[in-house]
């Protein structure tokens, strides 16, 4: 972008030096040399070229060059991104931070009009930051799903050792506690279910309005012993053959091999109360 804007300002000065010199080399031959007299002829045929090679220099940079950069670039994202169109990739993420740099979750959240579901070990940013939006969706009528990590199960020991230094269970506690609290005062509605899978999941995964045409799903990738900010991730919309209907097919199947959670509220709100309590907490 920089090397760009230098180039552009060159052009520009460049052009305009151009189309000055011209001007100013029609103006002395107007009134140095004598009127009739073939270098007075010659001298303003000079300015004009010059003032002229400057204005399409000017009107070049300034329309046709960013035209045909954009053509080609255009033409290019096809050729090299050829795959990824065909499979449905619209964006990459280099890590979770980048993504959630450039996701506004609280909009996508705000927009899903059916079926929202998490996949994920702890799913500590949802619930903690977002569930103000979570509240919300519910009283909208919107389906939420949760599918995490059996943390008391076989398993943890392994994940531990799988995707952190060995403190992951420790840090996914309290969240694991929020989101079955979560998922126990909104049972009754009918609109929030819970699950439990205790393999070790290469993936997680925000899946908005999945069985809608427009739907899509954001996939993170969980990296041998690193952080979960630092793994990668990529966003899948609907194509033909694409591979949003191979992870769909991994969530389905998760989620149906999954232990259900069947706790019993401690309250029973209904749907006005759901809504006083969005709207209170968003108006806070």
């Amino acid at each position: 972008m920089q090397k760009s804007s230098l180039l552009t300002r060159f052009t520009w000065s460049l052009s305009l030096t151009i189309m000055l010199g011209g001007f100013i080399i029609i103006a002395l031959a107007q009134s140095l040399t004598p009127e009739g007299h073939w270098t007075r002829l010659f001298v303003t045929e000079i300015g004009i070229a010059g003032a002229s090679a400057g204005i399409v220099g000017f009107v070049y940079e300034h329309l046709l060059r960013r035209e045909l950069l954009d053509q080609v670039k255009a033409e290019l994202a096809e050729v090299i991104d050829a795959d990824a169109k065909r499979l449905g990739i619209v964006e990459i993420y280099e890590s979770r931070t980048r993504k959630a740099d450039r996701i506004k979750l609280p909009d996508l959240i705000r927009g899903a009009r059916t079926e929202l579901m998490f996949v994920g070990l702890g799913l500590y940013s949802i619930i903690n930051e977002y569930r103000m939006y979570l509240e919300e969706a519910i009283a909208r009528g919107c389906a939420i799903r949760f599918l995490i990590f059996n943390l008391p199960g076989p398993s943890a020991q392994l994940l531990n050792e799988s995707l952190s230094a060995g403190d992951l269970t420790d840090n996914l506690a309290g969240s694991f506690k929020t989101v079955l609290a979560f998922a126990s005062k909104y049972a009754s509605t009918g609109k929030v279910a819970l699950r439990l899978f205790d393999i070790i999941p290469t993936f997680g995964c925000i899946a908005i309005d999945r069985s809608d045409g427009d739907g899509f799903l954001l996939i993170e990738l969980n990296c041998y012993s690193s952080s979960g900010d630092q793994c990668p991730g990529f966003k899948l919309e609907k194509k033909p053959n694409g591979l949003f209907y191979s992870y769909n097919r991994q969530i389905t199947s998760l989620w149906e091999s999954a232990t259900a959670v069947d706790q019993p509220a401690t309250s029973t709100p209904d749907s006005n109360q759901i809504t006083a309590d969005a709207s209170l907490k968003r108006s806070s």
